[in-house]
């Protein structure tokens, strides 16, 4: 009898702790979260520890509790569970449905002190509050019923925990299969990559041999080619040396025969344009041959003037200039 009223109170609290938690996380993240380790709406963790919390004051406590003594057992009774059933969910499934790393004072993550004071005024909640209730609410059900109501109760959680585990544990399963095939795959990926870059380098060594030999070969011909060349030219330009030299002088002095004659010309072209007096038919004569022409002009213009003076009367045009010279 007081069996199956406690196995309804354990429904009756974890379902109220699955509408609680999920609540609260949803608003907290601002999307739909399931809460829970089943599938269905029980959180069976709330369920435990607030039946325990009444079997303590109903059989334990009977004769008399104050409010700090169910603070007290409620906060330490929910720091033994959580951790414990924390262990327990993670070294069987390798997974867990809560973490207190990021709150302070916390316990691997396990349990932390204000989680724990929480449940400590959840406790107070559940015997001041619930606790009557339940107890109100169970007592109008007849014995057989209540007994009815605990096997369908039972029935249900127990396919679903079957469920839940046996999908947890095929999910281990998945997930260590594709970490395994994940492993295996990038190993062959290394071995084959490894393999791929030993072979680059090999045959990029390989190739910068074969490319130093052609290069050094190349450029050994050229250079053996043009060394050949220019040896040929200079014998030949020596034996062409030896062979004309009369004739490469005879050009040099030609060359600068040439060379004096233009600079001749040059120069009595520039004595032309300064000498109003000189004609274009001295202009390439000798400064000396200029001269000596000056010369006997000068000397036949004086004696054809002195003949005129002793035999010939003067011109007019003579008179006219000494005349004017008077």
């Amino acid at each position: 009898m007081w069996l199956s009223r406690y196995f309804l109170w354990f429904l009756g609290f974890g379902l109220l702790g699955w509408i609680y938690e999920t609540s609260y996380v949803t608003i907290k993240e601002k999307k739909w979260s399931n809460r829970g380790f089943l599938f269905g709406p029980v959180l069976p963790i709330y369920g435990v520890g607030a039946a325990l919390i009444c079997a303590v004051v109903e059989f334990v406590l009977k004769d008399g509790y104050t409010w700090w003594q169910i603070f007290l057992i409620s906060y330490l009774g929910s720091v033994v569970l959580e951790y414990s059933t924390h262990w327990t969910l993670e070294k069987l499934f390798h997974a867990y449905w809560w973490d207190y790393r990021d709150m302070p004072l916390n316990i691997n993550g396990r349990v932390c002190v204000p989680a724990s004071i929480a449940f400590g005024l959840a406790g107070l909640l559940v015997v001041y509050v619930l606790y009557p209730a339940a107890e109100a609410v169970t007592a109008g059900i007849s014995p057989i019923v209540m007994e009815l109501l605990a096997l369908i109760g039972m029935a249900v959680i127990a396919a679903d925990a079957a469920l839940t585990v046996a999908a947890l544990t095929n999910f281990e399963n998945m997930v260590q299969s594709a970490q395994d095939a994940l492993n295996a795959h990038m190993e062959r990926y290394v071995a084959t990559a490894a393999d791929a870059a030993q072979n680059a380098a090999a045959r990029f060594d390989e190739e910068r041999e074969r490319f130093f030999e052609k290069t050094v070969s190349h450029m050994a011909g050229h250079a053996n080619a043009a060394y050949r060349s220019a040896l040929k030219r200079v014998k030949g330009l020596r034996l062409e040396s030896m062979s004309s030299g009369e004739s490469a002088k005879q050009s040099a002095q030609a060359l600068f025969e040439r060379l004096t004659r233009r600079v001749r010309e040059t120069a009595g072209v520039v004595r032309t344009a300064l000498t109003p007096d000189r004609g274009p038919e001295e202009a390439y004569l000798e400064p000396e041959e200029f001269a000596a022409r000056m010369a006997d002009e000068n000397g036949t213009g004086a004696k054809e003037a002195r003949g005129r003076t002793e035999t010939d009367p003067p011109e007019a045009g003579d008179s006219a200039q000494n005349v004017g010279k008077t």
